[in-house]
């Protein structure tokens, strides 16, 4: 008789906790919601609201309207990355300066938010964390696209441009990023840079033994240097 009471006071307290947990959950998510934007912008249309190359320094979302996100390719060709409507959120990604323009195609309200922020409209927006994926994913390609592109006779500084943008890239999704894991195979980063694998491993040598990066096999490598590697990259 003692055990059933004790099992059922439990069962009663486990019931009251989850009930108490749920209404914390509930209360902080409206709490999280009601939290305001640094501040609104009113736009016209055609006005633009960052360039490529400048500071990324806040996200924003529509509240009304439509943005375009566009850049001019190397050939000299405009191409639109994507409009986003209201409620959208954008500049995105994980580098400190912006690949794109952005430009208002209509009148627009578009609300200002510290870049901080991104959990928590992730949160409260269904497909914002895919986009941020996808944000990072075209930073990423990019910059690859950078490195294989300059000075193909210095093999080392290319390396080492590679595997600081690597690293920031994990570090905008949440990972170490002085760890470059054993999913970066050699095979796979020799590709990456348009280099054959022997460049590669001389060059790796030669990162090792300036103290920059440390090999950790079979985990991966370790980036001993974060400031001295983007240092030595072109």
């Amino acid at each position: 008789m003692f055990e059933s009471i004790a099992w059922e006071r439990s069962r009663k307290a486990e019931v009251r906790r989850r009930e108490r947990a749920q209404e914390l959950s509930a209360a902080a998510a409206q709490a999280a919601k009601s939290r305001p934007a640094l501040f609104i912008k009113n736009m016209s249309c055609g006005e633009r609201l960052f360039s490529r190359g400048e500071p990324k320094e806040c996200l924003y979302r529509v509240e009304s309207g439509l943005i375009a996100i566009s850049w001019t390719t190397p050939a000299g060709i405009p191409e639109t990355i994507e409009q986003v409507e209201a409620n959208g959120v954008f500049g995105l990604g994980y580098l400190d300066y912006h690949l794109y323009d952005a430009v208002a195609l209509t009148d627009c309200a578009v609300s200002f938010w510290p870049r901080n922020a991104l959990g928590l409209l992730t949160d409260h927006m269904p497909g914002l964390e895919e986009r941020q994926a996808d944000a990072v994913e075209r930073e990423f390609l990019h910059l690859r696209s950078s490195i294989v592109s300059s000075q193909a006779d210095k093999p080392v500084s290319r390396l080492a441009a590679f595997l600081s943008v690597v690293s920031r890239m994990n570090a905008a999704e949440g990972r170490d990023p002085n760890v470059i894991d054993e999913t970066m195979q050699g095979e796979v980063v020799a590709d990456y840079l348009r280099m054959d694998l022997k460049t590669l491993s001389q060059a790796l040598v030669e990162l090792e033994r300036r103290g920059l990066v440390t090999l950790e096999p079979p985990r991966g490598l370790r980036i001993s240097d974060p400031e001295g590697l983007e240092r030595f990259a072109p």
